[in-house]
């Protein structure tokens, strides 16, 4: 009896693991659906006055459940430093973030520019259900900008309140 519990047990595990398989499978569709669309993930907004090329593209920073994914911790920081850096210097940036749970998301497209002297915080956010792609970004302006030993915190954001960007 106690061998046959046991070996229940092992097919227990054994489905949670494919369960947990098929809901990773799906939040990387979710993700890469994200990408195709128009300041989608990936697809920070950038300062209209300012061209493209002379934005610095910090990069992006996936978490899900609060725990950075599909980045090293490494890259998460670097990411974060970049646009910490472009704000101290109040150069033209974007970063983009995506805080997901298993069927539920959010994506912040931050962006930064020079407007008269003063370093202006902007933030396109887009919540999204799986499967469907995010909606059109809501966007917020930042008061401001500080980098943590626990992460990067984009402060007072409208309705998106201020965000942190976790780096571990």
């Amino acid at each position: 009896m106690l061998r046959a519990e046991k070996n229940s047990r092992s097919r227990g595990n054994t489905g949670f693991v494919i369960y947990a398989a098929m809901i990773l499978a799906l939040f990387t569709f979710v993700l890469a659906a994200c990408g195709s669309n128009v300041g989608g993930l990936g697809q920070a907004t950038t300062p209209t006055s300012i061209p493209a090329s002379q934005v610095q593209k910090c990069g992006t920073v996936h978490t899900l459940h609060s725990q950075i994914v599909s980045v090293d911790q490494n890259t998460a920081k670097q990411t974060e430093n970049c646009f910490w850096q472009a704000f101290q210097q109040c150069q033209p940036a974007t970063l983009t973030y995506a805080d997901n749970e298993l069927d539920v998301g959010t994506v912040n497209n931050f962006a930064l520019k020079n407007t008269g002297g003063k370093c202006a915080v902007s933030v396109g956010v887009q919540k999204f259900i799986a499967p469907h792609p995010p909606g059109k970004p809501t966007m917020y302006t930042c008061s401001s900008v500080k980098l943590q030993s626990d992460g990067l915190y984009i402060f007072s954001c409208g309705d998106a309140g201020t965000v942190v960007i976790p780096s571990k």
